[in-house]
């Protein structure tokens, strides 16, 4: 197997083209849903060793994007992801001024940013270098995020998906590691995953330490039937969140909707390896 497929749920039914809406007293849609994986390791009886990723738009050798983007589904464009403007920090979605919390800030949550990103297509798999082989020792191990090595280098000159400007804070405090944005008629909710406490000079520098809050979950997951496919449930990841416009969570400490939100990730079993 070389190719492991990334699969997105809710209340136990995969999410498609035909079912792109989730229910939580009405009915929101996805308008995007993406993350970083990276740090991949596969465990057998003795072994440890690295899970090599084929380099393309959406992998480097060490990293990679799942992207789920229901609005392709109307449109049906498939753009390659090298043609999309490239980050900026002009582009980013953060205010730039020398507050250290003002690369997350609310800004970023407007319906058309959702839009800008309408013609990159879905990549819903793990395209691998060798062979995964699966037995009742195996295990895999991946850290939710972009390493500080690569979060807060110029995007300018990184490769894909390093470059994509919709994952992107800004330098100081680097990547979205995960991105859900979701709407209805009236309103948007989001939450967007990233460090914070990054110390720099600017927006526009790097910081020389790593940030207070890091913010990269790691998962190790042992195959639950024949190692086929790795399933997200969103419904897990939204348990206990009242999703409304003024719960949305950009790793502000004192909200609430944050919290429970990564104590899910930590302990809610988002991810599942089938």
């Amino acid at each position: 197997m070389t190719v492991l497929p990334v699969e997105l749920w809710y209340a136990q039914q995969p999410l498609t083209c035909e079912t792109p809406n989730i229910q939580q007293d009405i009915t929101w849609s996805i308008g995007q849903f993406a993350f970083f994986m990276s740090q991949l390791q596969i465990q057998d009886k003795q072994h440890l060793r690295p899970l090599k990723l084929q380099v393309n738009d959406w992998q480097t050798s060490e990293l990679a994007l799942l992207q789920f983007f229901s609005r392709e589904c109307q449109s049906q464009v498939d753009s390659p992801l090298h043609n999309s403007k490239p980050a900026n920090a002009s582009h980013s979605g953060s205010q730039h001024n020398d507050d250290q919390h003002s690369d997350v800030q609310h800004t970023d949550i407007q319906h058309s940013d959702v839009q800008q990103t309408v013609s990159l297509r879905l990549h819903q798999q793990l395209e691998l270098a060798e062979p995964l082989l699966v037995n009742e020792h195996s295990e895999l191990t991946f850290e939710l995020g972009v390493p500080f090595a690569l979060n807060h280098l110029n995007p300018l000159t990184q490769p894909s998906p390093l470059n994509l400007p919709a994952m992107f804070w800004s330098w100081r405090a680097g990547y979205k590691f995960l991105r859900l944005d979701l709407f209805n008629a009236n309103e948007s909710w989001v939450f967007h995953l990233g460090s914070t406490g990054c110390v720099a000079d600017s927006v526009m520098r790097s910081p020389k330490m790593a940030c207070a809050e890091p913010n990269r979950l790691q998962f190790s997951l042992k195959p639950q039937r024949d190692g086929t496919a790795l399933l997200v449930h969103l419904d897990r990841l939204l348990a206990g969140v009242k999703l409304e416009g003024r719960q949305s969570c950009l790793l502000q400490p004192e909200q609430q909707s944050c919290q429970i939100l990564l104590n899910n990730l930590a302990n809610g079993q988002v991810f599942e390896w089938r």
